[in-house]
């Protein structure tokens, strides 16, 4: 048995221990009296703000940058929505024509063969593709702001009333047509279904871009050189010889299963049209840019189709075009595979503006035109259907080529 003194000791030690323990706790319960009680009605308390973490540093070599965090994955679109198309990046060097050439997220998108004809606008890749692929284009604002009267003595949209005082114009392409055409024309068919049912191509067209905001004139100035590359010298027979030669023509028509066919009636009975322009006519660009005191040229091509043989004879036709025009004195640049609409866009903010073959070329002209812009004019003759000139078969296939 322990000594009296250790057992008193222990004893003390106890009650200290107690009475600390006792005070604890009554000044833990002092202090949650002592807080105010909030009330039933009164707002929740807002949570504490944490403070924001710090960012990381980088801690790879002196001199080197982050690693780029990876793409977060799109959203797809909603049901029953069109998925919204990446705009085309193209590229400004002939190192990358052979993949730049075409218009990426442009595929099928045919401005002139929207504006101009009735009977593209029906077909399975015409209006109704254009406005649920192409929806913020040039084209689908044609087509939903610039309709001509449903009904005679009717009035058309705000674009329509705007940018023509005519009922209606009669399609200049519907003579290419004679079903078309005799139903337009026939006796006792209203007046607004004898034309087309838009307004007319050009004044719309730049009734758009003047709605659009103010671009700028190229800096230093510089003349804009249409170029018609892709599947006009793609698919045609003639070799880029031929074609630097001497005007050569194209008829879509002849071609089959993506090869060039042309032989047969049903090819030669379509009209050919000049696309591609020979080294004389940029001769005379050189001359026209030389007298216009213009140093630069830009030569702009693209192609709306994706030709599975790729796009070779095309770059080829434009290397040997840009070492012609370069041997001329000028300084040439590239402008390839962009948006048609932003290409037609580029052509009116040039000092000037050269036209090739076709439609879109001949609208880009007039269009740049209305804006000031200083435009070589070019005629856009087609070859006559073999039907009226049977005679002149073997000719005729000698001129293509």
């Amino acid at each position: 048995m322990a000594p009296a003194y250790v057992r008193a000791a222990c004893a003390a030690a106890a009650a200290a221990a107690f009475l600390a323990v006792c005070c604890s706790a009554g000044a833990l319960v002092a202090t949650k009296l002592a807080r105010p009680r909030p009330s039933p009605h009164a707002a929740p308390p807002t949570p504490p703000r944490r403070r924001a973490a710090a960012p990381r540093r980088f801690a790879g070599a002196a001199g080197t940058s982050p690693p780029l965090l990876p793409p977060s994955p799109s959203l797809p679109s909603p049901r029953g929505s069109p998925r919204r198309r990446r705009p085309s990046a193209g590229c400004n060097s002939l190192a990358c024509c052979p993949t730049g050439l075409y218009n990426q997220g442009w595929d099928g998108y045919r401005l002139a063969d929207m504006l101009q004809s009735r009977y593209q606008r029906h077909t399975a890749a015409g209006a109704a593709y254009h406005l649920k692929h192409f929806p913020r284009s040039l084209v689908a604002r044609f087509l939903r702001h610039y309709k001509a009267p449903s009904r005679p003595g009717a009035a058309g949209s705000d674009g329509y009333e705007r940018v023509t005082r005519r009922r209606c114009h009669r399609g200049a392409n519907l003579s290419s047509f004679p079903l078309l055409t005799a139903s337009c024309a026939a006796p006792g068919v209203p007046p607004h279904l004898q034309c087309c049912a838009y307004a007319r191509p050009v004044p719309a067209l730049v009734d758009l871009l003047r709605r659009e905001p103010a671009r700028r004139p190229l800096r230093p100035p510089a003349a804009a050189v249409h170029v018609r590359a892709g599947e006009v010298i793609e698919l045609s027979p003639c070799r880029v010889e031929q074609m630097l030669s001497r005007y050569t023509r194209f008829a879509r028509a002849c071609r089959k299963g993506g090869a060039p066919v042309w032989t047969g009636t049903a090819c030669m009975a379509q009209p050919a049209v000049e696309f591609v322009m020979p080294l004389p006519h940029f001769a005379r660009v050189a001359r026209a840019a030389r007298r216009r005191n213009l140093s630069r040229v830009v030569l702009v091509a693209g192609s709306a189709l994706r030709l599975v043989g790729g796009f070779a004879k095309s770059c080829e036709y434009l290397a040997r075009v840009a070492a012609f025009l370069e041997r001329q004195g000028l300084a040439v640049s590239f402008r390839l595979g962009h948006a048609p609409d932003d290409d037609l866009r580029f052509f009116t903010r040039a000092a000037a503006f050269f036209p090739a073959g076709g439609a879109y070329s001949r609208y880009a002209g007039e269009v740049a035109a209305a804006f000031g812009v200083d435009v070589l004019k070019l005629s856009n003759r087609s070859v006559p259907p073999i039907a009226e000139v049977k005679h002149l078969r073997r000719q005729y296939l000698r001129y293509i080529c």
